[in-house]
């Protein structure tokens, strides 16, 4: 005999309130961060022309840009941070390479062929790079690889002095869904949220730091 839906309902509300006294606020707080996970956003002020667009492990952009942007990823929420895009045909232009490359990454130069392109926030565990269509990750995220490798979707484009972002996550999706009876794919449920400053802020707090 089948249960009625009212029954599972109930079930389903039991079982709900079960986690919740059990694990306390940390249950309902990690609920509302794999939420949030799902999401990718940023809004800017810059210069350029581009276009960039990602279906998880496979990315193509054109054109080239740089901005400040805010918004949030990977539960950093960042202001005013730097953001370059660089893509076909200014990839495989040496001098323009020179100019978007971040320290320490010149294997990011294109071959002549290739629909490179890199996205660059100035905290380093937010660089991605695609190369031939391929991700290469330049410093550790967060979180494993593969949960920004195979899960995320997102577009991107800058036009005159404006750059958007937005985008979501299909493993975030997933792990938010199975989150609910406590399991963590991800991996991120002892990752905190970080409000990021400004880069120029950080600088000068080190230079009083280092004054004092």
């Amino acid at each position: 005999m089948k249960r009625s839906l009212f029954i599972n309902f109930g079930i389903a509300i039991t079982l709900f309130f079960t986690m919740t006294c059990i694990t306390g606020c940390a249950y309902l707080k990690d609920r509302g961060s794999d939420a949030a996970d799902i999401f990718t956003a940023h809004i800017g002020l810059g210069y350029g022309l581009s276009a960039h667009a990602v279906v998880g492990p496979l990315g193509i952009g054109f054109g080239g840009a740089k901005a400040k942007v805010a918004g949030m990823r990977d539960r950093e929420i960042f202001f005013w941070n730097d953001y370059t895009e660089l893509g076909f045909p200014l990839s495989n232009i040496h001098i323009f390479n020179g100019f978007y490359e971040p320290e320490g990454a010149g294997f990011c130069y294109a071959s002549g062929l290739s629909l490179t392109s890199w996205l660059y926030v100035d905290d380093p565990a937010m660089w991605t790079v695609f190369f031939l269509g391929g991700p290469m990750q330049l410093d550790a995220m967060n979180k494993p690889e593969w949960v920004y490798f195979v899960g995320d979707v997102h577009v991107s484009a800058t036009a005159g002095f404006v750059t958007v972002r937005v985008g979501v996550n299909v493993i975030e999706l997933i792990d938010f869904i199975v989150g609910w009876t406590t399991a963590d794919i991800a991996g991120d449920d002892e990752v905190e949220w970080v409000i990021k400053k400004p880069e120029s802020d950080e600088k000068e707090e080190a230079e009083e730091e280092e004054a004092n």
